[in-house]
């Protein structure tokens, strides 16, 4: 269980350790001067890489499952899976139209991809291929 947002979102925890559940909490804040990925998306995938090398899968959640979780969640497909940003981005508002209302996310995400070449898929567009 990741939560994003423990000060506005309190989780049971006594109840995830007596169930063996693991549980880590990240203070983000959904605003626009939050640096959310600098400062949540290391041990946001620390956790979550190690909840999956032990099988586990993990919830990942905030206060609406907007912002702050989709932003870290998106993000942490994105350097996993290696794919392009308007891809995975699509894919993710078919499951949940509502997500990744915050500007500065959608900035902070836009700069994580294009600094690992994964803004955009230069297949798509024609670029590197041959004649």
């Amino acid at each position: 269980m990741l939560n994003c947002a423990p000060a506005v979102c309190e989780d049971p925890v006594d109840k995830y350790k007596a169930n063996d559940i693991q549980y880590l909490a990240l203070d983000a804040h959904d605003d626009r001067s939050f640096p959310l990925l600098k400062e949540c998306l290391p041990p946001a995938t620390a956790f979550i890489d190690a909840a999956h090398a032990d099988g586990r899968a993990v919830l990942v959640h905030c206060m609406a499952g907007v912002n702050r979780s989709a932003t870290l969640a998106v993000a942490y497909l994105l350097m996993r899976d290696r794919q392009c940003l308007f891809t995975l981005f699509e894919r993710c508002i078919a499951a949940r139209p509502s997500i990744l209302q915050n500007p500065s996310f959608q900035l902070q995400l836009c700069s994580l991809a294009q600094r690992n070449g994964l803004l955009y898929d230069p297949g798509a567009l024609g670029v590197g291929g041959g004649g």
